[in-house]
């Protein structure tokens, strides 16, 4: 007769065996709408926080006289931001005679839900830095570098003192003129010293319920809304800007009814945008409970999210 150690570990390994298999199979199948907005960030930091320190960079060439050295210029310290990581945990327990008196099976189900509950907890947290966007620090918002909301009339050029730009086209529908007010706006972003970025217009990020007004502006060839035939330009520019809706935004969030967000590629290159999820640890873990012998199934994630920098992202507070 096999001892009661043996039949624990063989116990013990089939379960921890059919839990994780189940745990990853429906993290494949969830859709996880973060992933196709959001640069994912990593770091070899092992402190409980990270910073990032943006750099006022160098200006225009000078104008040189024959026999004359080039101007000298430098580039200088510019903002810095603090990210701290934060822990998230679940559990469940399926004691042994729920093991056995399973007629159901929901002995299966249980880590498909906790696998939805850590996709769907990361999901709220990431999209938080939308759904605050326009509110400061102070009124329960978020703050980018510069200390402003990261939608904002005012963000300060540190190498151009006194002067401000703004990534908010005010409270406006998303139509024809209004996107082409985000996109020029956009495209005449400048760095702390006032030279041009050269940000593309890829994606219009909106909340559920506005799907139709985005996309009849996007796809229809004639102007929406309207019985004439007038031509519909931001439906037939080579360059097509694509829609995004997100479940995890909330209407009314923004000053308006519907915000939306126009923002351009995600990426490491500097006319990239800096929204990004820092995942450090996503792990799960199954054991058994030596006092109950119950399967103890629980996951763990410690993460930081948030965005370094307002630039490559306009929006509207909607209307």
């Amino acid at each position: 007769m096999p001892s009661s150690i043996g039949f624990t570990n063989t116990f013990k390994e089939a379960a921890t065996k059919l839990l994780q298999k189940v745990y990853v199979k429906e993290g494949l199948e969830n859709p996880n709408f973060w992933r196709e907005i959001f640069n994912i960030m990593e770091d070899d930091s092992k402190r409980a926080f990270f910073q990032n320190h943006s750099i006022i960079p160098l200006g225009l060439l000078s104008p040189v006289q024959e026999g004359a050295v080039p101007e000298l210029d430098m580039a200088a310290p510019g903002f810095t931001m603090q990210y701290v990581f934060t822990d998230y945990g679940l559990r469940y327990e399926i004691t042994r005679r729920a093991e056995r008196e399973d007629p159901k099976n929901i002995f299966n189900l249980m880590p498909r839900m906790l696998r939805r509950s850590v996709d769907e907890t990361m999901e709220y947290l990431f999209w938080i830095a939308f759904n605050s966007s326009f509110l400061s620090y102070a009124e329960g918002g978020y703050n980018v570098d510069d200390g402003h909301p990261l939608i904002s009339s005012f963000h300060p050029l540190p190498g151009l003192p006194g002067v401000v730009q703004s990534n908010f086209l005010g409270n406006v529908a998303f139509t024809p003129e209004s996107l082409q007010a985000a996109k020029t706006a956009m495209m005449l972003t400048r760095d702390d010293r006032g030279k041009l970025i050269q940000y593309i217009p890829k994606t219009v990020v909106y909340a559920p319920g506005y799907h139709q007004q985005v996309t009849e502006v996007l796809q229809t060839n004639l102007y929406p809304e309207t019985n004439q035939n007038r031509i519909n330009i931001a439906a037939q520019q080579r360059s097509k800007i694509e829609p995004y809706e997100v479940p995890y935004l909330v209407p009314n969030e923004g000053p308006g009814p519907y915000p939306w967000w126009l923002i351009t590629k995600k990426g490491s290159l500097a006319n990239s945008h800096t929204i990004f999820a820092n995942i450090r640890e996503n792990r799960q873990r199954t054991f058994i409970d030596q006092n109950t012998e119950s399967i103890v199934h629980e996951a763990k994630i410690r993460i930081a999210t948030g965005v370094e920098s307002w630039r490559g992202i306009i929006a509207s507070g909607g209307a």
